[in-house]
This record gives structure tokens, C-alpha cells and sequence, in this order.
């Protein structure tokens, strides 16, 4: 089983928990603790489940769906200075634990996952386990790979693990039809347009009677004049939405599923030390535990 982990999504849940830590000589530090003390929990939860951890970044730069559409994460702001600061520490300290990272220039963490798991898949895998908690996976889930979506805090909360049924429970469509649904509703969060007046209880019912939105405009005909109206001329725009949604499985060709990386307890004594994690000291045997047999 491998364990992919959306490196950005922890790190922004991280980001606002424990929002007033700060070191003795001023630098924030929240961030950093929080993904460490995430990704503890992570090992020790779930280090029985799987042969292979990796975390998955963006890459930061523009990609492919900058490209085809320029509004895309128009009104996203950048990461502020003290943010991308502890970023950089937490990749370190992944480093320093062993555990093996990917990033890759003008590409998304997203694309990553959905290719290293399509990979894996072909190669024979028995299984992956994405932990985020970014619904855009679920157009990924079947019967060999699943979600662990992450709760808010870090103290002992149980993480969800969603399976085909609890998608098609939770949005209305199923796993597979995530994308036509997104075509229709659009999705803020990414600035993808969809249908102006179209929401996510009307989506799931057209998607449910049309399958898809090909099918849908081809018998529109079928719909009321209210949603006809909605739709005609905009298939371009459904197209155009629904690729923007669509997570990139064939990003690279090949994959080193068996890459070897090390942790240095060493340096991470002293970089525990540098950042004041003093609870993190006082039970470092723990830490040495957890990394030590990964």
C-alpha cells in the first residue's frame, strides 16, 4: 500500500493552529509544529497500512491550467513571507526524518498524487491511501485507493476514511462523476467558472439522469426551460470546467517506488533544539521510535 500525502494541504491546516507560537528570538514557528506533530500522528496511526510514504508538493509557477484559462486561481494570494519561511523548515525536517518528498516545477501537488498513483496502479500496486482533506480527490477513488481526509486539530482526533460509497453519499454523484459535477457547479476555491444559477443539488440530479455532461447537451431538450437556458451555448464552458477539474494521472512515464532515504536523529535533536520544540525534546526517544523502524 502506498501513502501519498498532500504536503500543501497539511502545511495550510498547520498554518492556523497554534497561530501565537513564536521562538525566544521572534521567528513564527506554528506551521513547522503543527505538520510535525501531524505527521507523527500519520506514522504512528497508519505506519501498519502502508510500504511507502511520500508527500507530494505543488511546485509552485504556472501550469497547464494556467494556461488554457488565465482566471485560474485568479484572486489566490501567495503564500505571506513568514509562511513560505516555515515551508521550507518543515521540508527540511521531512528531509532530515527520511521521509521522501516530490515536488516538480509548474506543476501541481494534485497531479503529482494523481500520477504516482496511476503509476503505481499499472505497476501492480495494492493499493494507495491519499491523506488530505481536498474533495478534488475523490474523482481518484475506487476500489484500490482511498481518502483519509484530515480532521482540523492535531490531538487525537480520528481521521475520515471516505470509500466510493461515502462519496456518492456526501456530493450525490459518484466517485467517477466528480469532474461533470464540478463542470456544472464550478469551484471557487480554484476560480473554475462552471454554470452561473446551477448549484450542487441541481448538478447531481441532471448528472444522475444525463451521466455525464456530454450527454447532457446532447438531449437538453429533456431539461426544463429554466436549465435550458442555463446551458445553451455554454458547452465550452462545461468543457472547459470540467478540465480545469480534471486531476493529470499520465504527468511523468516512470517512478522509483523503492527509494531508500534515511532519518538523522542527530540533526534533528539540533534542529528541535534551534526551534525551541521542548516538548518535542522531552519525548524525542518517541520520535526516534516512530522514524527509526519507518
Amino acid at each position: 500500500m502506498i501513502f501519498l500525502i498532500d504536503g500543501n494541504h497539511l502545511f495550510h491546516r498547520a498554518l492556523h493552529i497554534k497561530t501565537d507560537l513564536i521562538t525566544s528570538y521572534g521567528l513564527p514557528i506554528n506551521a513547522v509544529y503543527g505538520c510535525m506533530q501531524m505527521m507523527k500522528n500519520v506514522v504512528d496511526n497508519y505506519q501498519d497500512r502502508y510500504s511507502e510514504l511520500i508527500i507530494c508538493w505543488d511546485g509552485g509557477g504556472k501550469n497547464w491550467r494556467h494556461k488554457m484559462f488565465s482566471g485560474y486561481k485568479e484572486r489566490r494570494t501567495g503564500l505571506p513571507e513568514q509562511a513560505f519561511v516555515q515551508m521550507k523548515i518543515v521540508q527540511n525536517l521531512y528531509r532530515v526524518l527520511g521521509l521522501r518528498q516530490v515536488k516538480m516545477y509548474g506543476c501541481e501537488g494534485d497531479d503529482i498524487i494523481g500520477t504516482v498513483t496511476n503509476l503505481s496502479m499499472k505497476n501492480g500496486g495494492d493499493g494507495v491511501f491519499i491523506y488530505s482533506y481536498d474533495q478534488d480527490f475523490y474523482q481518484l477513488i475506487n476500489d484500490k485507493l482511498n481518502i483519509v481526509q484530515i480532521k482540523p486539530g492535531m490531538r487525537g482526533e480520528k481521521d475520515r476514511e471516505v470509500y466510493e460509497k461515502d462519496v456518492c453519499e456526501e456530493i450525490g454523484v459518484s466517485a467517477s462523476q466528480f469532474i461533470e459535477l464540478v463542470a456544472l457547479t464550478g469551484q471557487k476555491k480554484d476560480d473554475i467558472p462552471g454554470i452561473d444559477g446551477i448549484g450542487k443539488v441541481t448538478a447531481s440530479k441532471l448528472i444522475n439522469q444525463f451521466k455525464n455532461i456530454d450527454n447532457l447537451i446532447t438531449n437538453l431538450d429533456q431539461c426544463s426551460s429554466k436549465i435550458k437556458d442555463k446551458l445553451i451555448g455554454k458547452e465550452q464552458q462545461l468543457n472547459l470546467s470540467k478540465t480545469l477539474a480534471t486531476i493529470n494521472v499520465n504527468l511523468f512515464n516512470e517512478f522509483n517506488f523503492k527509494k531508500t532515504t534515511y532519518p538523522s536523529f542527530k540533526i534533528l535533536q539540533i534542529l528541535f533544539e534551534k526551534y525551541e520544540f521542548k516538548s518535542f525534546l522531552r519525548n524525542f526517544d518517541q520520535w526516534a521510535q516512530t522514524f527509526g523502524r519507518m
